[in-house]
């Protein structure tokens, strides 16, 4: 059995044993393979509904744990009835310089962005950490097996880059969830 196969049984199985253990029920947040996306509009002219964009904020932000997370993006998404995938890409010194925001109006699921156009513009703005968020519109605070597993496909993807995902946040109108602050056993963030 090929090594790419073992790590995703693995995963797989870790990410199953961890919404066991929380006892949650699986949301409506779905990962669909995205193509390259520019940065006013979705994946290509034919996807007119998908939509990414890439915000670079005006004021000094600091983002350095799930709750400032929260605090910036709750009210921009906490009671959204589609869901929206954010990451926030922070400086070394916990400053905010670029978001990007994707989400898919019509299907209800969230199209994320390719692992390629995160990591160049980490790059473009000397951004090393990311934050990932995402509302629930149907309420649950619990991660998804997508979300859990998503996230510890993130990971090593974006340490071979020299980057850092510091969390994934579940936002729902008046709460979070911080996967990493709830990760008791390592499954996903070591």
């Amino acid at each position: 059995m090929s090594e790419f196969f073992q790590t995703l049984i693995i995963v797989t199985s870790l990410g199953l044993i961890y919404i066991t253990i929380l006892g949650a029920t699986a949301s409506m947040f779905h990962i669909v393979p995205s193509t390259e996306q520019s940065e006013t509009g979705g994946a290509n002219d034919t996807e007119e509904a998908a939509e990414t964009v890439i915000l670079r904020p005006v004021s000094s932000v600091y983002i350095k744990s799930a709750r400032d997370v929260f605090r910036h993006i709750y009210k921009w998404i906490g009671n959204e009835p589609t869901e929206y995938l954010i990451l926030l890409l922070v400086t070394a010194d916990n400053r905010l310089v670029a978001e990007i925001q994707c989400t898919d109006k019509q299907g209800g699921y969230v199209n994320s962005p390719n692992i390629a156009v995160i990591i160049q513009h980490c790059i473009q703005n000397e951004a090393n950490v990311i934050f990932i968020a995402h509302n629930h519109p149907n309420g649950t605070i619990y991660p998804s097996m997508e979300d859990v597993y998503y996230t510890s496909m993130l990971i090593p993807k974006l340490q071979k880059a020299g980057i850092r995902l510091k969390d994934h946040i579940i936002v729902t109108q008046s709460r979070y969830y911080s996967i990493k602050d709830n990760d008791k056993f390592g499954v996903v963030f070591d």
